[in-house]
């Protein structure tokens, strides 16, 4: 035991000591015996003989050159592994400590015979151009285990406690397997429903669309999406589960899954039910980027921001659970699904799926907002009760068509629908800061029916030149979508201070329809200059008309005869013109490659009321937008990103209807058909590094992003009671800084790995109160450390601490703090352990807990949090296909969802019930049957002598 620890200690002395001597260098060259010329990659390690067992690792340049930054105090070996060659070691004598130790030329013999029976196992991580890649064997877990299982493995990857999946910084928006939409690229149906020992290859994919692939022109944002590589020997076969399971509460669930996957031909049904909060489908993302974003380029609809972009601070959530949903609310959900991918003959492949959901959801809320104005501040308190009955379709159909060696063409035809049925009361009151006075109180009852039928299509056709890097490619999006809604509102309120005290009760109907049409057309064209180099051009132009018929109709109370209210009521319209034209330079190098240009784009925006029959004043704009984007790849395993985007998006309808809502009688909003359209200008820069001798990971992300005439509320004081109007207006002087880093190291053959993951988010926020120009300087500040313990397939135990910050000061421009806006600060540690224990062959323990301490909310909000689920599980059957689990959630009851939000003139504190304690029994069966098994071949393994070969990423 001594003699170990003594070991250890020497190693940890021995490393420590290279990291402080600068100037300690063993180096050599390796050159081959026959072509007398320098050998590039190969595995040079340095063996200390009194301690064999610890090896160092350096890979050679290309001039054939290694180096290792310390020199042994006692005798050592260099050993040389290279593919094709004969091992070779070096014994060094070290009689006395010497700075330097020159070994000169180590020749290397090429041996043919070993060349087809060596095994080299492939990096861990690959970090490609927009591409990193995880190899999914080298990051294990236990035997049935899902994607979302294998994703928390992932350095970089983050899976929260709802599933929504986030890789450096940014959140995963569709999901492809082997290349294809999986479910219409829906990621937690692909993450929760495929076993994670089907997997070969994760890659994580920054995406500019079907047309950027075919056509190599990258514009605008990228989305960051997984690819899902199947192991070949698993692509042909069956797998599936069934599960059934009933507990306390009268909880149930019951699930199928099956697959058939035969190589190109894939199918795929799951269906669903329970009263878990467990959802198969979500229906807010996947889907074709261009059918769904009608090419992005100035036809994005922007949210109300409020001034401060509704920067939500979710760092207080300590709810949910690995083993049931953890949204918020308790829901009943019904849900089926069919995915099909086909090869119908050589050249034309099929894909598609049709996806429909089924919800009952019941939410209990309280909010607790500070609102500030320029001359008073007020506290809104909220008791929310909302009931949700809700059905959804989503059907897609991708085309690929390979017409010939240099003819592509893609058809991707959507069509989704969604329906609900709410019932919402609500009941308020307003305090005034000041002098703590009740200034009203009430309350709200909302019953809503609502549908949104949605068609889109895109089609996309790439023509590759006979000369080499020419070539032509263009891109139609079509789409046409209604949302309509009927309201029935019934307002009951009470003033208590002057000028108007009394009773406030409003009744109203509303009946809004509103319709949308958009098209959109993309023209790219690339002529090589050279081997190295192409010019690139590029135009585009996109039309988005939107009709929004908003009646409003005054309901007598006693006989509930509706009549129409004209002045609340208005048929507008508007049309959004964009068109834009780039020219840029592209250069493609082994190392390296960027483009340079420039684009123009044009806009045009008209409003027109068609009840009053009247125009308002068309808005034309043509803005400027640089195109630069770097790459420089060092090695297989670091690389560095830089790029920049620009583009213009328009006012949304709401936010251009111009009469009054007054559904809220609390809460008055009016759009401004004067607005224009918002500028957006983002920079980001990236540097990834994945060191496979050490396996140490770094990825880190830099974005600064600024909008000119962005949309904020102009938030009015509406009585002195606590009410407000909301009316948008443009400003200008908004930007945002966004860091995010990680950092993994994993020990013993990743026996132990250590992660730190931190985030911190600036906003500089426009806002105006009263009409009066203020700043907001946000905060949004997390740092997070964890461990993770991996015992051969026994045990798998992680700990962390995670850090959060929520920090908030007013100022105006002057840069004078205000008296009325209140500078705010909250945040949150939470402490969180999980194990993963096989008791014995067929037993297994499984434990996750978070406790959350919250500090700075809302008294009556704030709430600390312990959240433990556990289950024990028996396997069953020779192969283990059979399980038996019991299953605790929220063994102390505290289950819910805290966050604050800050918006441009108020702090809102909300907690939301979550499904709280239940035990669940279930029995889940297993099946799994392929067509092949994986073959090794035998001969020499070097994963067990050494890292593989291949450029290093030093850090």
């Amino acid at each position: 035991m001594l003699t170990s620890f003594m070991r250890k200690l020497y190693t940890v002395f021995f490393l420590l000591l290279a990291t402080t001597v600068a100037q300690s260098q063993v180096k050599g060259t390796l050159i081959d015996s026959a072509t007398k010329k320098p050998i590039e990659n190969a595995v040079a390690g340095l063996v200390i003989k009194s301690n064999p067992t610890d090896t160092i690792y350096s890979f050679t340049d290309d001039k054939g050159q290694f180096r290792f930054d310390v020199v042994p105090a006692s005798n050592f070996s260099i050993t040389i592994r290279h593919l094709g060659y004969r091992p070779v070691a070096k014994f060094v004598p070290v009689s006395k400590q010497e700075k330097t130790i020159e070994l000169g030329n180590i020749i290397l013999v090429q041996d043919a015979k070993t060349l087809a029976e060596v095994v080299v196992e492939a990096p861990a991580i690959v970090v490609k151009e927009d591409t990193i890649e995880y190899r999914a064997d080298a990051f294990k877990v236990k035997e049935g285990a899902v994607v979302e299982d294998l994703l928390k493995k992932l350095p970089g990857v983050q899976v929260d406690k709802d599933g929504n999946v986030t890789a450096q910084g940014k959140s995963v928006s569709r999901v492809k397997v082997n290349g294809k939409d999986f479910f219409g690229g829906d990621v937690k149906t692909a993450t929760k429903e495929l076993p994670a020992n089907i997997v070969d290859k994760i890659q994580v994919i920054d995406d500019y669309g079907d047309q950027a692939t075919v056509s190599g022109i990258k514009d605008g944002d990228p989305d960051k999406i997984l690819n899902i590589e199947i192991k070949k020997d698993k692509n042909r076969g069956f797998f599936g589960r069934v599960t059934g399971g009933y507990g306390s509460s009268e909880r149930y669930q019951a699930s199928f899954n099956g697959n058939y996957f035969q190589n190109n031909t894939q199918i795929s049904v799951l269906a669903n039910s329970n009263n878990t909060n467990t959802s198969l489908f979500n229906f807010n993302g996947g889907g074709n980027r261009g059918a769904t974003s009608m090419m992005r380029q100035g036809m994005s609809v922007m949210s109300d921001m409020g001034g401060m972009g509704q920067m939500n601070n979710m760092m207080q959530n300590g709810g949910g659970s690995s083993f049931g949903g953890s949204n918020s609310g308790i829901s009943t959900t019904n849900s089926f699904g069919f995915n099909y991918r086909d090869q119908w003959s050589r050249r034309i492949s099929v894909y598609g799926s049709y996806s429909y959901n089924h919800r009952n959801t019941s939410q209990l809320q309280y909010t607790s907002s500070q609102n500030f104005f320029e001359t008073n501040s007020f506290i809104n308190n909220q008791d929310v009760n909302n009931l949700n009955k809700g059905n959804s379709h989503r059907f897609t159909f991708n085309l690929e068509y390979q017409i010939d060696s240099f003819n592509y063409l893609k058809v991707s035809p959507s069509v989704n629908y969604s329906g609900s049925d709410a019932n919402n009361r609500t009941v308020f009151d307003y305090y005034d800061i000041s002098n703590n006075n009740k200034t009203s109180d009430g309350n709200n009852h909302n019953l809503t029916n609502s549908q949104a039928p949605n068609v889109a299509a895109t089609i996309l056709y790439n023509h590759r030149f006979r000369k080499r890097g020419r070539n032509f490619s263009t891109s139609i999006n079509l789409g046409t979508s209604d949302n309509n809604s009927e309201q029935d509102i019934t307002n009951l309120s009470y003033q208590y201070v002057p000028p108007f005290p009394g009773p406030r009760n409003t009744f109203q109907f509303i009946d809004q329809e509103n319709n949308n049409y958009n098209y959109g057309v993309r023209f790219t064209y690339s002529e090589p200059l050279n081997k190295y180099r192409s010019l690139d051009f590029s135009y585009s132009h996109n039309r988005s008309y939107s009709r929004n018929n908003r009646q409003t109709f005054n309901v007598d109370s006693a006989t509930q005869v509706k009549t129409l209210n004209s002045i609340l009521s208005n048929d507008y319209e508007n049309d959004f013109y964009n068109n834009r034209i780039g020219i840029s330079m592209r250069t493609t190098k082994k190392k390296y490659n960027y483009t340079i240009g420039v684009s123009v784009q044009p806009v045009n925006l008209q409003g027109n009321s068609v009840t009053k029959d009247s125009a308002y004043k068309t808005i034309r704009r043509a803005n400027v937008f640089p195109i630069a984007r770097f790459v420089y790849n060092f090695n297989r395993t670091k690389s560095f990103n830089f790029s920049y985007n620009g583009n213009a998006t328009q006012p949304s309808f709401s936010q251009l209807q111009p009469v009054a809502d007054q559904s809220n009688q609390q809460s008055v909003s009016i759009g401004n058909p004067g607005l224009k359209p918002s500028i957006n200008h983002n920079l980001n820069f990236s540097y990834n590094n994945f060191n496979f001798i050490s396996g140490k990971v770094l990825f880190t992300n830099f974005t600064f992003s600024t909008i000119r005439n962005q949309i904020v509320n102009n938030t009015i004081n509406n009585g002195g009671t606590g009410r407000q109007l909301t009316i948008p207006e443009n400003v200008n002087g908004y930007y945002n800084l966004l860091g995010f880093y990680v950092y993994s190291r994993p020990y013993k053959n990743r026996k132990y790995v250590l992660s730190l993951r931190g985030t911190a988010n600036y906003n500089h926020n426009i806002n105006l109160i009263d009409s009066i120009r203020n700043i907001g300087n946000n905060w949004v500040v997390s740092q997070g450390f964890t461990f993770e313990y991996n015992y051969k397939e026994i045990l798998e135990f992680g700990a962390g601490v995670n850090y959060s910050l929520n920090d908030v000061k007013y100022n105006n421009k002057s840069g004078k703090t205000l008296s009325t806006l209140q500078n705010s600060s909250s945040n949150a540690w939470t402490f969180s352990s999980n194990i993963n224990l096989n008791i014995t062959k067929t037993l297994v323990l499984k434990y996750d807990f978070d406790y959350t301490i919250n500090s700075g909310l809302a008294s009556n909000v704030s709430r600390n949090q312990a959240i433990m689920n556990a289950s024990i599980e028996k396997q069953l059957f020779k192969k283990k296909n059979g399980i038996i689990r019991l299953e605790a959630f929220d063994l102390f009851k505290q289950n819910s969802n805290i966050s604050r939000s800050v918006t441009a003139n108020s702090i809102v504190d909300s907690r939301t019930n979550r499904l709280t304690r239940y035990f669940i029994l279930t029995f889940t069966y297993r099946l799994q049957r392929f067509a092949g098994q994986s073959i090794q071949t035998r001969g020499v393994d070097f994963r067990r002598m050494s890292p593989p070969s291949g450029p290093p990423g030093q850090f």
